[in-house]
C-alpha cells in the first residue's frame, strides 16, 4: 500500500507531466512532420543557457522576469531558424544543429567556475521534476493554457512562424521543470509513434498521458530520479506502439 504522503508529494510533477504531454505531444508531431527534429533540442539548450546565464549574472533577479528575459533571447533564435526554414530548407537542419552544440558549449563554458557547476547541468538536461510544486504547476498551466488554445482552436501551429513562436513559449516555460531529455522524448517520440495512425492528434496525446502515468508510477515505487525514468517510459510506450503497427502491417 502506497502511503498518502507519498502521492501527494509526487502530484504535482504528474500534473506538470500530463499538461507538459497536452502541448509537447501535438507540437512534436508538428516537429515531425517538418522534419527538423533538431530544433527541440536546440531551443531547450538555449532556453536552458538564458535561464542559467541568468542564474549565474544575476543571482537576484526575480524569477518572472529571468524567463521573460529567456523567452526574448529564444525567441530571436526561433525566428532566424524560421528564417533559414524559408530561404534554406535544406540546410536549416544542419543550422539548427550548430546552435544546439553553440549553445550546449556556451553553457559549459558558462559555469565553469561556478561552484554549483554540476547542479545546473544536470537540472538543465534532467530536469529537477521530482521537486516540482504546485505553484510551478499553476505557472505551467497558466502558459501551456494559452498554448493549448492557440493550438487546439486555432491551430496556430501549422502557421510558418506560429509554430516557432509556440514551440518557444512551451519549450521555455518547461525547460526548468522538465530539463532536455524529457523535453526531447515529449516531444519527438509521439510524434514517431503516431505518424501512421489514423488520428495522429489524439495518439499524441494518449502515448503522452501512457507514459507519462508510467514513468512517474515507476519513479515513486521503485525511488528513482522521475525525469530519466520519464525518458526511458517514453521510449518504451513508443516501440510498443510501433511494433504493435508494425504488427498490424505484416499480418
Amino acid at each position: 500500500m502506497i502511503d498518502i504522503s507519498v502521492l501527494s508529494l509526487f502530484a504535482p510533477a504528474l500534473f506538470a507531466c500530463l499538461l507538459i504531454s497536452l502541448v509537447n505531444g501535438p507540437l512534436g508531431a508538428e516537429v515531425v512532420r517538418r522534419g527538423i527534429i533538431f530544433i527541440d533540442l536546440a531551443i531547450a539548450h538555449i532556453a536552458g543557457l538564458g535561464f542559467i546565464a541568468g542564474t549565474v549574472l544575476f543571482p537576484d533577479a526575480p524569477f518572472w522576469l529571468l524567463q521573460f528575459i529567456t523567452y526574448l533571447f529564444v525567441l530571436s533564435f526561433a525566428s532566424m531558424f524560421w528564417m533559414l526554414e524559408r530561404k534554406l530548407p535544406q540546410r536549416v537542419e544542419a543550422w539548427i544543429g550548430v546552435s544546439f552544440i553553440l549553445a550546449a558549449s556556451m553553457t559549459f563554458l558558462l559555469v565553469d567556475d561556478h561552484p554549483h557547476a554540476g547542479g545546473l547541468i544536470k537540472n538543465l538536461l534532467s530536469g529537477q521534476i521530482l521537486f516540482t510544486t504546485w505553484d510551478d504547476v499553476a505557472r505551467l498551466g497558466l502558459v501551456y493554457g494559452v498554448v493549448i488554445v492557440a493550438m487546439w482552436l486555432k491551430g496556430a501551429h501549422r502557421h510558418p512562424y506560429g509554430f516557432y513562436v509556440l514551440f518557444t513559449l512551451a519549450i521555455t516555460t518547461c525547460i526548468p521543470v522538465a530539463g532536455v531529455y524529457l523535453i526531447f522524448a515529449s516531444l519527438i517520440l509521439p510524434g514517431l509513434a503516431a505518424e501512421r495512425t489514423s488520428n495522429p492528434t489524439l495518439a499524441v496525446v494518449l502515448i503522452g498521458i501512457v507514459s507519462t502515468v508510467l514513468g512517474v508510477g515507476i519513479g515513486m515505487l521503485l525511488d528513482l530520479p522521475n525525469g530519466p525514468c520519464l525518458v526511458v517510459s517514453y521510449i518504451l510506450v513508443t516501440t510498443l506502439v510501433m511494433l504493435q503497427q508494425f504488427k498490424f502491417k505484416t499480418s
